[in-house]
């Protein structure tokens, strides 16, 4: 009976109408439905892009390029922060200027929807184990030598170029280029001596440590249509990288996400296995810019430049992803999977392929288009369309050697290897047959040569040999330097022309040492300089007893009248303007050996005196008398009066004349008496009158008073003498109007301000 009273009537409502909460309790199933509907359609869309492995097309898609900047960080007590080279433990670059960083270039794979990259890692691994306290201070004292001693060998080039600055001027074939020299190395000098002190703080400092700084580049390759001519170009998308973590063997860069037209590797459990050889290897060309995507044949990927393979993926059973390659193993997709699975967490990494793969599954097709900041790109799979290997891979073996990669019509075409007879080996690009584009040949002597190639010719390039020298410019058909380039190595630098491999033409040499050599070579050899005479220049004669005496007439000097009008008569010299020259100095012969005297040496010397022209006194050195006789005999008749130029030494002895008084040793030391007893007598440095072949034949024996001397030099060539000299004398066939016959001409090795300190500093006292 209680029963009965709690039951509810059942009321029935009238066919057609539905109350409130059915309607809510059908809107609910309807949810329910549609969310497992979306839910089964998610599983088999991360199914399809997580667990199904990845086949060619999507390896292709999901390579890019890694480029890593290396450097340790050092800082100084006074917050001072040095950069030290990873790759070479230095603080400069081969050539002199302050490291910044070293680069690290690899192919990687995307191995998440959301961008994260794997990378090999052994360079790195290596830069990341830092120098110890104690490595670290072993490291900077080796540093503190080098730079020191790079300091002394600077300072020997600075003088050189000081020494030509002060001696050329624009006007001279070269100036400006060896101006520019001069300029970089006067600044990497300052450099230099800046970081000797900087390291020496360092040092000081006990507590100094080095800290591994990097950036990383991540970038993929995209096609780009043009509308108007129906082809793809080749682009490329560019974003920075976050390392995440590494090991001996591989990187985890993380981005900002997968970019437009890029997939990722689905390193599957269930069917990632070994690498089979007869599939293919995905790479990104290392040896050109354009970090171009190409597909290579693993059974041959041996056969190519392991370090432009470096970071592909070998594809493995059934052509899924199997292997990463590095520089000198593979690793399996086994243990990516697990240092990637260890490092972001599997279901972590599950989670974030399932976004990705399930919005692409919403929102593209195979063929539709994505948007990115280079413009309209094609997705992935037409990227990969451009590189089917299947059609063009192969290895062939002929007459010439071994080629390992893509052929056109039995011809190599793209990238490939060739591994000449001869123990050559070329790697790069490839058209009609030919080398064509950037590639690298590394000859049987070691000697590589990279750069642009155009049907078989290296145009254009760079040429390292084994010792370290390294030329830059262009190359013959022979791959010899030809045209113009530079050549540098550890003793010094030539820029200019060459031919056949040798220095010919105009060019300029640098070396520690050396005079600065800037002015016409033939056959690898310098010939000398070909100046251009100006208005500009100061030129000055010297003059003996055989300007006015000539075929027995007294002829007189007319010295109000003193212009240089030609300054060689038998011409072939160049000159710029018309040749009226005012003499600017003029030097007299006073005496020769211990007997003879210039009868007209006192009037001519009084004559310019007179007219305030600079003039100066030479002596004729004889072999068959004693050096201080002859000094004494001199200082006795030239009579040198305060202001007067420096006096000379003309010593011109045969080397039948050099032997008969005892050898050159005795020729330096009655020299030496000569020039110590006049130099006391004058108060200044006296002056030595030699040839250029006297000078290449003996002075590099002669004792420290000879060459302490300033030399004035007899060369009568179109060449200007390659020694540091004071006056040049340039020709014995020169015509001056005042003056009856030929006349010496000489010209002052400098600028008419130097010739004036010249005269203040170092005349007669």
């Amino acid at each position: 009976m209680t029963e009965e009273r709690n039951a509810q009537p059942i009321v029935t409502a009238p066919q057609g109408f539905h109350s409130t909460a059915d309607t809510k309790w059908q809107k609910a199933r309807r949810r329910q439905k549609l969310t497992r509907w979306l839910a089964a359609v998610m599983v088999v869309a991360v199914w399809w892009g997580h667990f199904l492995p990845s086949r060619l097309a999507e390896d292709v898609n999901a390579v890019c390029r890694v480029d890593i900047a290396a450097w340790y960080e050092l800082v100084t007590p006074s917050a001072d922060t040095l950069r030290l080279s990873p790759r070479s433990l230095r603080f400069t670059t081969a050539d002199g200027r302050l490291f910044t960083t070293d680069s690290l270039k690899s192919g990687g794979l995307y191995v998440s929807g959301q961008g994260h990259v794997v990378a090999p890692a052994e360079t790195f691994d290596r830069w990341a184990a830092v120098p110890t306290a104690d490595s670290l201070q072993r490291i900077l004292a080796g540093e503190l030598e080098r730079l020191k001693a790079e300091s002394v060998r600077l300072k020997d080039l600075q003088r050189e170029l000081a020494y030509y600055a002060a001696t050329h001027s624009v006007v001279d074939d070269g100036y400006n280029e060896v101006m520019a020299r001069k300029a970089e190395t006067d600044s990497i000098g300052q450099l230099t001596d800046s970081l000797i002190d900087r390291v020496k703080a360092l040092q000081d400092a006990r507590s100094t440590r080095a800290q591994l700084k990097f950036d990383i580049t991540v970038s993929h390759a995209v096609t780009i249509p043009d509308t108007k001519s129906g082809q793809t170009a080749l682009g490329i998308i560019s974003a920075s990288g976050r390392l995440i973590t590494h090991n001996t063997n591989l990187l985890l860069i993380e981005t900002d996400g997968l970019p437009a037209g890029a997939d990722f590797v689905a390193l599957s459990p269930r069917f990632g296995g070994r690498a089979d050889g007869g599939r293919a290897v995905t790479v990104t060309a290392a040896l050109d810019e354009t970090k171009q995507v190409v597909a290579i044949d693993a059974a041959t990927a041996h056969e190519l430049d392991r370090a432009a393979l470096t970071g592909g993926c070998v594809a493995g059973r059934g052509g899924c992803f199997g292997a990463m390659l590095t520089e000198s193993d593979t690793v399996a997709a086994a243990q990516i999977r697990q240092f990637v699975g260890a490092a972001l967490g599997y279901w972590h990494w599950w989670w974030l392929d399932a976004q990705t793969t399930f919005k692409r599954t919403l929102t593209l097709t195979d063929d539709g288009p994505a948007r990115s900041q280079v413009g309209h790109l094609q997705t992935g799979h037409n990227l990969a369309s451009r590189y089917r290997a299947a059609e063009t891979l192969t290895t062939r073996i002929d007459s010439l050697g071994r080629y390992a990669g893509f052929m056109v019509q039995g011809r190599p075409e793209g990238y490939g290897t060739m591994r000449y007879a001869d123990g050559s080996a070329y790697t790069g690009e490839w058209h009609n047959g030919r080398r064509q584009g950037h590639g690298m040949l590394t000859d049987s002597s070691r000697t590589t040569y990279a750069g642009t190639w155009q049907a078989d010719t290296l145009t254009v390039g760079t040429m390292t040999t084994i010792d370290g020298g390294v030329y830059q410019g262009r190359f013959d058909s022979s791959l010899r330097p030809s045209g113009h380039g530079q050549w540098r190595d550890n003793t010094g630098t030539y820029e200019g022309e060459w031919l056949a491999g040798r220095r010919n033409g105009f060019g300029f040499a640098i070396t520690q040492g050396a005079i600065v050599k800037a002015g016409v070579w033939r056959d690898d050899k310098f010939r000398g300089e070909q100046m251009i005479y100006t208005a500009d220049r100061v030129y000055g004669i010297d003059i003996s007893r055989h300007q006015h005496e000539i075929k027995k007439k007294i002829h007189p000097i007319v010295w109000d009248q003193l212009r240089i009008a030609d300054i060689d008569r038998a011409g072939g010299r160049r000159i710029n303007g018309t040749q009226d020259y005012p003499v600017s100095f003029v030097y007299i012969k006073a005496t020769e050996g211990t007997t003879i005297v210039n009868r007209y040496y006192a009037a001519d010397a009084a004559a310019a005196r007179r007219r305030s022209l600079p003039v100066g006194a030479y002596h004729f050195f004889s072999t068959r008398s004693g050096g201080a006789a002859q000094a004494r005999h001199f200082i006795a008749k030239a009579r040198m009066q305060r202001g007067d130029m420096a006096p000379v030494l003309d010593v011109e002895p045969t080397d039948r004349q050099i032997a008969a008084m005892g050898g050159p040793e005795v020729l330096f030391r009655e020299m030496a008496a000569w020039v110590r007893m006049v130099k006391v007598a004058s108060g200044t440095q006296p002056v030595l009158y030699l040839s250029q072949s006297f000078i290449d034949k003996y002075m590099a024996n002669a004792p420290k008073t000879l060459t302490e001397c300033p030399v004035w030099i007899a060369r009568y060539s179109a060449f200007k003498p390659y020694v540091h000299l004071l006056h040049w004398q340039l020709s014995p066939r020169g015509r001056v109007r005042g003056i009856t016959g030929d006349v010496d001409i000489n010209v002052y090795n400098g600028k008419r301000e130097g010739f004036m300190e010249y005269l203040k500093q170092s005349g007669v006292k």
